[in-house]
């Protein structure tokens, strides 16, 4: 059985028990035979692949840094970093179908009015759309700011709310990754 596990921390970094697990289970999978994948974040190590072990992939970007919080650094790297983490999961799992939906401030930057000020966000994200990355922004959360759907450009979908199309997403069959 194929089996990915994505995680935000991982051994030798930990904040709890969930890393911990996580390797635990992981670890006793991959003597069963079973194919692995971790997928976790550099967070705690010095390089992707410091720990050695072949099934680890640490190239996950968090959606914060834990010790250093800009909150300009989030919306301005995050479409940048949701870029690198699609491309290592299709780099392992080519047919994985991926959605991506946004309910915060970082879909204010995709604006249409904002084109010119967030240029390469707005090129990036047009490119996911492109590369099958189904793209959505929230319009219950847009809208409590004065912005509809018009207010957007047409290579995003703007849900009615984010939450109810994440549901939809997990009816399909989709797994909930909240990076």
């Amino acid at each position: 059985m194929r089996i990915l596990f994505l995680s935000n921390l991982y051994p030798p970094w930990e904040l709890g028990g969930y890393e911990q697990w996580c390797q635990e289970v992981a670890t006793h999978l991959v003597d069963r035979g079973h194919d692995v994948s971790v997928l976790t974040s550099r967070h705690g190590v010095q390089s992707a692949c410091e720990n050695g072990v072949p099934y680890v992939t640490r190239t996950l970007h968090l959606q914060t840094n834990i010790a250093y919080y800009r909150p300009i650094d989030f919306f301005l790297w995050r479409p940048f970093q949701e870029r690198d983490n699609i491309q290592t999961l299709r780099k392992k799992f080519p047919q994985l179908p991926i959605a991506l939906v946004s309910h915060g401030q970082e879909q204010f930057s995709l604006l249409s009015q904002h084109e010119t000020k967030y240029a390469k966000t707005h090129s990036l994200t047009r490119q996911l759309v492109v590369d099958d990355v189904e793209v959505h922004v929230c319009g219950t959360h847009a809208s409590w700011y004065s912005f509809s759907e018009e207010d957007y450009p047409d290579f995003l979908d703007v849900a009615p709310a984010a939450p109810a199309q994440i549901n939809d997403y997990i009816k399909l069959g989709y797994i909930h990754v909240e990076l």
